[in-house]
């Protein structure tokens, strides 16, 4: 009895050699069960990967959510994006090469539009999207084939859509059809 009491007593006593102990023992087993454990799998599919002129493959970019048929026969396939209610679409053409793809950005405040104005010159339409609040504007760099929606506070980027190179013209009428010259965005439609 008096050498269990013996030992608790130092214990006690050097209690600040126990603490350093068990935290190192805390810390150690903290790092063993860190690279114990396994990595999640990336759920999102990569949609930055996809860009038009591309072969267009479930393989690189998994299932997608759901597929559509758009108003010129062309096959449109959405993929999960940071945003449920938003997600990303890829549509691919009779032969199966990406026509388009629309991609939604998280929130970076380092990520404006300056860096494409400087990249690709000014846009040459700025134009609303009727999908998006009239706080954004749709910059279309038509040469880069890119769309950069950017909120007018600060310009950061919402979306960025990708588009084989073409004309003003064709560009309005094929997938820039959802985007006009005046606001009407969602908040001006009426429930």
């Amino acid at each position: 009895m008096q050498q269990k009491t013996t030992q608790l007593h130092w214990l006690f006593s050097h209690w600040y050699y126990t603490l350093a102990i068990s935290a190192f023992v805390l810390m150690l087993a903290a790092l063993a069960l860190q690279a114990l454990t396994p990595k999640p799998e990336k759920v999102v599919p990569d949609a930055i990967s996809a860009k038009p002129g591309d072969t267009f493959s479930v393989k690189k970019l998994g299932e997608p959510l759901e597929s559509f048929t758009t108003e010129n026969n062309e096959t449109g396939y959405r993929y999960a994006s940071d945003f449920a209610a938003y997600p990303n679409e890829v549509v691919v053409d009779a032969e199966n090469t990406i026509q388009f793809v629309k991609e939604f950005i998280t929130f970076d405040p380092d990520h404006t539009l300056a860096q494409y104005a400087e990249q690709y010159g000014q846009p040459d339409l700025e134009l609303f999207d009727s999908n998006s609040p009239d706080s954004v504007r749709a910059h279309v760099f038509l040469t880069a084939g890119l769309v950069v929606v950017a909120h007018i506070d600060g310009d950061v980027v919402e979306q960025k859509w990708y588009f084989i190179p073409t004309t003003e013209e064709l560009f309005l009428v094929g997938f820039g059809n959802p985007l006009s010259e005046s606001g009407s965005g969602p908040e001006a439609r009426p429930e």
